[in-house]
């Protein structure tokens, strides 16, 4: 250990702590109970947990203390009272010169067991405070330890298997290091109703889907496969919308589309003014229909429009942000939307349109989507949001009915996916097919039964509907229809 590493150790904190357990009490007492369990995590600690706490306490008094408490509560049971005098018993002869029950003499070289207990009025929650702090300096002392070894190894021309062995030491000190949440079971029941009231389900909004697989939950991982032009874009859109009809945080990527032509779909879909009329006649030109106030169709789209900027909770990436697009800068931006999430106690839902546009390595892309559906399921775990992965299929197959297993590197996507959802509208493969036919099929889910939904498709407005809604949607594109006639 370095010879300068003094400001890694704290013995008058460790001291304290040791003292702190102390008591007029016995040892079966909620106080004492409470600070052995911040000690060890666990009422009976094994020979390594004993050995491993042991480090916390750098001082060689601290030590002989440390050893001394151990032996006298193994000793006594339960039924014991923890004292200077019961504690002063256990330490050997030989470790006397370096603590004594009474110091009378006041002898700065001396640790004195009453003295320390008199000036260690520690309450539970200081108590947890400073094992924490001789948690973190215990952890710098072998980082610095194991630092020094691998400088001298470097230095010294060692082999680089050795060399290496040092850097997983170091390794090994970090991941120690992670705090590490123990919960009893009654804990947890009341983390988890705790988290009931926060709204964790975002609906689909469409009736039939909700029933199915309840919403999207948190902490889960969906993806949603189609082939192109079917619609996957589009119901991602709509899901957007519904997300913020209830107050949803929502955090959408597009990697495949501008900002204007997400929002134009938007826009479009919110209003149920068709997309050639938003697009064509004022987005595509940098325009927005708020200003167009003479037009009485973009007078309603408008404000839609209006509405959509407002919505505070929702946070888009498009293609032509010019930032980094990256699967890390992806990650980190749902982990940061994820703490404001969690700071208003609403649920998260993250879209990403789509995942091929996320591999990188195309001669290697079945590790690669290996390695982000993996990741995405992790972080859907870890920040408590509902993340929806959108995918192309295979091009083999194109004039049957789409699966699951068509999905490209399929293999991987089925394996963290906790629901996979199939698109396909049947006209696109038979023209006397309902040409307003989009079916959804949940096919694999690991909480829901599958089965097939319907919904009314009706593009011209980026829209999708429960089938239930059908006459009064087709109307209104039938309305439409003969007016431009």
């Amino acid at each position: 250990m370095a010879a300068d590493d003094a400001y890694l150790r704290n013995e008058g904190m460790e001291l304290h702590v040791l003292a702190g357990l102390f008591c007029d009490e016995r040892l079966n007492s909620s106080e004492f109970q409470s600070k052995w369990l911040a000690l060890f995590g666990v009422s009976t600690p094994s020979e390594h947990q004993v050995k491993d706490t042991r480090k916390l306490f750098s001082g060689t008094a601290s030590k002989v203390i440390y050893d001394a408490v151990i032996s006298a509560v193994r000793k006594h049971g339960k039924n014991q009272t923890l004292t200077p005098d019961v504690v002063y018993q256990e330490i050997p002869e030989a470790a006397r010169d370096y603590v004594v029950e009474d110091n009378s003499n006041d002898d700065p070289n001396v640790v004195s067991l009453r003295r320390e207990v008199l000036s260690a009025s520690l309450s539970i929650s200081d108590f947890s405070s400073s094992l924490e702090t001789l948690r973190r300096l215990s952890t710098l002392r072998d980082l610095d330890s194991s630092l020094s070894n691998l400088k001298d190894a470097v230095r010294s021309g060692t082999e680089i298997d050795s060399i290496l062995g040092e850097i997983n030491a170091i390794s090994e000190v970090a991941s120690s290091a992670k705090e590490v949440i123990l919960e009893t079971p009654r804990q947890k029941v009341r983390r988890i109703r705790e988290a009931a009231g926060a709204g964790t389900i975002v609906k689909t909004g469409f009736k039939d889907i909700d029933s199915l697989i309840r919403g999207f939950e948190e902490g889960r991982l969906y993806v949603i496969g189609a082939r192109p032009k079917v619609g996957k874009s589009l119901l991602t859109t709509n899901l957007v919308l519904n997300a913020m009809e209830q107050g949803a945080w929502v955090l959408l990527f597009s990697l495949e589309m501008m900002n204007k032509e997400v929002l134009s779909r938007m826009i479009s879909a919110h209003s149920m003014v068709s997309v050639s009329k938003v697009w064509g006649e004022c987005m595509v030109s940098n325009q927005f229909p708020s200003d167009f106030p003479n037009d009485s169709e973009l007078r309603e789209a408008a404000e839609s429009e209006s509405a959509i900027i407002a919505y505070d909770r929702l946070i888009m990436v498009s293609r032509d942000d010019n930032d980094d697009m990256s699967f890390s800068s992806i990650t980190a931006r749902i982990n940061k939307v994820a703490q404001m999430a969690k700071g208003e106690k609403r649920p998260l839902l993250v879209i990403i349109d789509y995942l091929q546009l996320l591999v990188e390595d195309k001669s290697n892309s079945n590790a690669e989507v290996s390695q982000i559906t993996s990741t995405l399921k992790k972080l859907a775990l870890a920040s408590g949001a509902a993340i929806i992965l959108n995918s192309q299929l295979n091009r083999s197959g194109a004039d049957t009915e789409p699966h699951s297993w068509m999905l490209r590197d399929s293999g991987a996507i089925e394996q963290d996916a906790d629901v996979v959802m199939m698109l396909d509208r049947p006209a696109t493969r038979d023209p006397e097919a309902p040409q307003h036919l989009m079916v959804v099929n949940v096919e694999l889910s690991r909480y829901s039964p599958s089965g097939k939904i319907d919904l009314e498709y009706l593009p011209e407005y980026g829209a999708l509907s429960d089938v239930d809604k059908q006459s009064s949607m087709s109307a209104r594109a039938r309305d439409d229809d003969d007016e431009d006639f």
